[in-house]
């Protein structure tokens, strides 16, 4: 999986280059987790090229919101597309998670 991290303001940006799947949500769980600051308290993971997220990466995803809402770290999806967020929606969990449509 391609990942890269980047800073906007005291924003911290993860972008995603691939679709999350079994094979790789390890590593994204693990990439984020090892890339944080003492004082990142805004993750942003980029999920723009993202069109598929199956089970148990959806399960990844929302592992990362819990563990990084108990470092008191504010967790976003960026630029997510209509068939996440229809997953999001129909499995229920919408609610739990903030959205950014840009970077502005």
């Amino acid at each position: 999986m391609k990942i890269s991290k980047r800073s906007i303001r005291d924003y911290l940006v993860f972008d995603l280059d691939e679709n999350i799947s079994y094979e790789n949500s390890e590593e994204l769980y693990g990439f984020i987790f090892s890339s944080l600051e003492p004082e990142s308290k805004k993750v942003v993971l980029n999920i723009e090229k993202v069109t598929y997220i199956n089970s148990f990466a959806l399960g990844t995803i929302i592992k990362i919101l819990q563990d990084l809402e108990k470092k008191d770290i504010i967790f976003y999806l960026m630029k997510t597309s209509h068939e996440v967020k229809t997953l999001l929606k129909v499995t229920g969990i919408l609610p739990k998670f903030r959205f950014f449509e840009d970077e502005h």
